[in-house]
């Protein structure tokens, strides 16, 4: 991604951000299928990525994961979740830009309705791959259908986001690097996940 559209990706998050809340509204049940079907459980040390106000913080802490690492491009969507999720001990913030991320080790990176403005599919793998350790799972996924996302983004400007494509497609992003072993583009959800080889 270059620096214009990453700068352009994080103006227009960092505007929505003060009303998110409450112009989006997430599938609980579809959420809980997705940690389920992921395995993210006990101990698990998670990057919740694009973590926008923090949809997924709470699912992840009542899986009883020991830390959660939420990072997000737009300051605006970091300052929403610390608001919400700020006293929570497991769970540090961080504005940043995830391709520049340099955490590692993490048993599970999870990219929750954000895999769209990821316009670099293959330098998002390669971050991903970097963060998580060797047997550690990547989780893209969305709690609506690919049709209510790519509805949602028709208007959208291609420097800000991509269509979100057939899920067996889009897995061969991550084929190279991981074993993908779920993919699901259902009615209810949007599901590409696997664990990093070597």
């Amino acid at each position: 991604m270059i620096a214009v559209e990453t700068d352009e990706i994080k103006e227009f998050f960092n505007r929505l951000a003060p009303n998110w809340d409450e112009r989006c509204v997430f599938n609980k049940a579809n959420i809980q299928r997705i940690l389920t079907l992921a395995q993210v459980g006990e101990g698990n040390r998670v990057i919740d990525v694009g973590c926008g106000t923090g949809v997924m913080i709470e699912p992840l802490l009542a899986c009883g994961v020991s830390e959660v690492y939420a990072i997000d491009i737009a300051e605006g969507m970091i300052a929403k979740a610390k608001e919400k999720y700020g006293q929570e001990a497991a769970v540090w913030f961080e504005a940043v830009d995830f391709l520049d991320n340099d955490k590692r080790g993490y048993d599970c990176v999870i990219v929750h309705n954000a895999y769209p403005h990821f316009l670099d599919k293959l330098a998002l793998a390669d971050a991903i791959h970097r963060s998580l350790r060797v047997g550690g799972r990547f989780v893209i996924a969305h709690s609506d259908s690919r049709a209510k996302i790519n509805g949602c983004h028709h208007k959208l400007d291609s420097s800000i986001s991509s269509y979100l494509q057939a899920a067996a497609v889009d897995a061969r992003n991550f084929q190279a690097q991981f074993d993908v072993d779920i993919i699901i583009d259902d009615a209810d959800i949007y599901m590409i996940s696997g664990v990093r080889k070597e």
